[in-house]
């Protein structure tokens, strides 16, 4: 018998603290995007349940991102969840998968007061027609900073 030592795991990847999970009922699909206490403070200096916010998703070259805007006219609001994380769900688009999935951590890319431009897990990046997606949808526009 040949045995050999198994290498060393690799180092544990740092969490943003912000995650994305998508869920599927028979009446509905959404995307539910869900920030720790200590991500809230770190990325905008307060509690979010109760406040509203936008979910801008990129398209063209910024495919496989989205925002996360604090605005007080958006039509969606974080709510409270355990250990004082809070969560905002929005609809399904069209680059998702078609099922389930468990929350994964986004990367944040950029911050400025009040918005976040995150890196969203692989499966929710596009596939098909040449990982781009289809260009006479209209999307909204990432903001650079």
């Amino acid at each position: 018998m040949s045995f050999s030592e198994a290498p060393k795991p690799p180092e544990p990847q740092s969490s943003s603290g912000i995650s994305m999970s998508m869920q599927i009922t028979q009446r509905s699909k959404k995307v539910r995007f869900t920030v720790s206490a200590s991500a809230q403070d770190r990325y905008f200096g307060m509690k979010l349940a109760g406040k509203a916010a936008k979910i801008m998703i990129g398209g063209g070259d910024d495919e496989g991102l989205a925002q996360i805007r604090l605005d007080d006219k958006a039509a969606n609001t974080f709510s409270a969840s355990a250990r004082d994380s809070a969560f905002i769900s929005v609809g399904h688009w069209i680059a998702l998968p078609n099922d389930a999935r468990p929350a994964a951590s986004c990367e944040v890319i950029d911050q400025k007061e009040g918005l976040i431009t995150l890196r969203l897990p692989s499966w929710a990046h596009p596939s098909g027609a040449g990982g781009k997606l289809d260009q006479s949808r209209p999307r909204a526009t990432i903001t650079k900073g």
